[in-house]
């Protein structure tokens, strides 16, 4: 019987499309924060897996939390929430590994153009 070595295999970061982030399934603010919770959940896990240099990780963390928190807001800023999640875009273009995370943005963005 032979036997799988695994020893001195690294581990890759993958976006998995087919995750439990689904934003084809929001319907209201609430929805579209949890999804957004969700997908932020997902960047740290890539950052973990070192998808993103250490300064790139700070700028991209910072813009998602800024984000999130305005969302939160009894009353957020539409615009303030596109342009932060549009600069994360801009920040990971070009990153072979975050093309996945560059369509979940596109798709939050629209929803919030939708939603807030």
């Amino acid at each position: 019987m032979a036997k799988f070595d695994q020893r001195n295999q690294k581990v890759e970061y993958q976006y998995n499309v087919a995750g439990n982030i689904n934003f084809n399934s929001v319907q209201s603010n609430e929805s579209l924060l949890s999804e957004l919770e969700k997908l932020r959940a997902e960047f740290t896990k890539a950052i973990e897996m070192g998808v993103f240099e250490k300064k790139l990780a700070v700028d991209v963390s910072y813009k998602l939390d800024k984000a999130l928190i305005e969302a939160e807001e009894p009353k957020p800023n539409k615009s303030r929430v596109e342009e932060y999640l549009n600069e994360v875009k801009t920040l990971i273009a070009g990153i072979t590994k975050a093309t996945g995370l560059i369509t979940a943005l596109t798709q939050a963005v629209e929803l919030v153009r939708k939603l807030l």
